[in-house]
């Protein structure tokens, strides 16, 4: 049982790493314990812990928490295949040590970064024609877009605290687009910059946070709008204080 609960919390905290609303979580570890015989199991989550308690059909409890520590990604195909395992599972129960080599098999694998770069290339040049940029916007848009590709795999690990990453990729992104935009006369500054910034933008994090209050998990919804506003303020902020100081040098 002791196994089984190291495999939830697994299951668990990839899930919410993975960027799945709240109820979702609760729902899918609590019907994977009703599957291992497990007589009731009350599992509450919220950003940053998941705490499961299981009642074994001998009327023993077991109660464990598990702290969450990094700020919550999007890897929508790892959630797929956790849910995927996960309706397995309650239709054919596996053994435990399958089940542990299956989650881990899971949580281990990486996206690609060509993957990753293609994406962030085509949206920055992407958002840049949609918001009315010539061809030379979205072409300079998807080089940017390489930059901050860059920023968030090398640079992001460097610092614990996500607020500072995202402040620096977006100072040295915006620095490069008013630089270049005053160099270069076919580039349209705000074009350009509505694209690169459409990258930084933690438009999924508001929506599951809304999403979270709108199905009654309140808690977990407000900490998510809270981590998502406080990214939105610092891109903004590092998105004006580059122009301002490119500003200032120019002059």
């Amino acid at each position: 049982m002791k196994k089984l609960m190291k495999i939830l919390l697994d299951i668990g905290e990839a899930m919410i790493d993975s960027g799945a609303e709240v109820i979702r979580v609760e729902d899918t570890v609590s019907r994977i314990g009703y599957a291992y015989n497990i007589k009731r199991m009350d599992v509450f989550v919220i950003t940053s812990c998941i705490n499961i308690t299981m009642e074994l059909p001998d009327g023993t409890t077991l109660t464990q928490v598990r702290r969450f520590r990094k700020m919550t990604s999007i890897d929508l195909s790892k959630l797929e295949r956790i849910n995927a395992l996960s309706r397995a599972v309650c239709v054919n129960p596996i053994s435990l040590d399958d089940l542990e080599g299956a989650v881990e098999m899971i949580t281990r694998r990486k996206v690609r970064e060509i993957k990753l770069l293609c994406g962030y290339v085509l949206g920055g040049a992407a958002f840049a024609m949609f918001f009315g940029g010539n061809l030379w916007d979205a072409v300079f848009a998807g080089m940017v877009g390489v930059l901050v590709w860059a920023f968030n795999v090398y640079l992001s690990p460097i610092f614990m605290n996500p607020v500072v990453s995202q402040f620096i990729i977006t100072f040295l992104a915006g620095f490069s687009v008013a630089v270049a935009t005053s160099f270069i006369p076919l580039l349209h500054q705000d074009d350009v910059t509505i694209g690169v910034i459409m990258l930084l933008v933690p438009g999924v994090a508001v929506t599951n946070a809304i999403r979270d209050i709108l199905l009654g998990d309140t808690l977990s919804g407000i900490l998510r709008m809270i981590e998502a506003l406080l990214l939105a303020a610092t891109l903004a902020i590092g998105m004006i204080f580059s122009f301002w100081l490119c500003t200032g040098f120019m002059r």
